[in-house]
């Protein structure tokens, strides 16, 4: 059996095919008794203050958000010593756990256990390297098969109307947020897409992507210098003005940022800018 985990959901595991699941502590180690007990029992429940496995488990369930700042990271493991892609080859059907197993590889070590390696005599770490476009070929081949849909690239048509509906989804995020880091990051995520036509997010909207997205010619010195002083302001702790978030939100709401003017919010560029 393996175990369907999750690091963003604060460390609750998920179960699939009868692991042990729970969030830890003597409530872990008391649910793993109770699991070891009931290993055919199709009624699993998580540890204290996790909810049902069921319940988690119906959030891999759900479409995926995407305008969503943070995407969750799935990632399996099993018990010690065996390792989860060995297991996942015998758990499913031959040719459905093999090709499940090689897209897992394909992602990269970090995302399974057994995908990290330390040599015992220097120390030094290895981590198999994922392949992108050899887990996009594999999907493409075995899609229909493991799921029932076949794999369709996005056409310019289809990937036009997607990034349409992303700008949609973002900008109805950003008109109604009050958190200044939050309203930053949306804003970060719309304007990269108009310039850069990407589809941008995770954990670096603030620094490292931001910092690219000012040196676009598309954006305005004054729209840059606004983006840097609220990016300032979050990395020294300070409370964001409502003058500052308000025009850091117009930016985000915006059609065209090469022609938006931000408004003076006393930080040396402004509507003169």
């Amino acid at each position: 059996s393996f175990v369907r985990q999750s690091p963003s959901a604060g460390g609750a595991n998920t179960t699939a095919g009868g692991a042990d699941v729970g969030d830890g502590g003597d409530d872990n180690v008391n649910e793993r008794e109770r699991l070891d007990d009931h290993a055919d029992s199709n009624e699993i429940n998580a540890g204290a203050g996790t909810g049902t496995a069921e319940a988690q488990v119906v959030d891999y369930c759900q479409p995926v958000d995407i305008s969503a700042i943070h995407h969750v990271e799935p990632y399996f493991s099993c018990p010690p010593p065996r390792e989860p892609l060995p297991v996942l080859r015998e758990t499913l059907s031959s040719t459905n756990g093999v090709a499940l197993a090689r897209l897992w590889v394909l992602c990269g070590g970090e995302t399974y256990l057994g995908g990290t390696r330390t040599n015992e005599q220097d120390g030094s770490v290895y981590v198999r390297p994922g392949k992108l476009e050899e887990f996009i070929e594999q999907v493409q081949e075995n899609c229909l098969t493991i799921c029932g849909f076949p794999f369709k690239k996005l056409d310019k048509k289809s990937e036009k109307q997607f990034l349409f509906q992303r700008r949609q989804q973002l900008q109805s995020k950003l008109l109604v947020e009050h958190n200044a880091r939050a309203v930053l990051q949306w804003t970060v995520m719309i304007l990269y897409q108009q310039v850069k036509q990407y589809v941008v997010s995770g954990d670096l909207l603030v620094g490292p992507i931001r910092q690219m997205l000012q040196k676009e010619r598309k954006i305005p010195q004054a729209v840059s210098e606004l983006l840097e002083h609220a990016a300032q302001l979050l990395e020294r702790d300070e409370e964001m003005t409502h003058d500052v978030l308000e025009a850091v939100r117009e930016c985000g709401m915006c059609k065209d940022i090469s022609k938006h003017t931000p408004a003076d919010v006393g930080i040396g560029g402004g509507s003169d800018a």
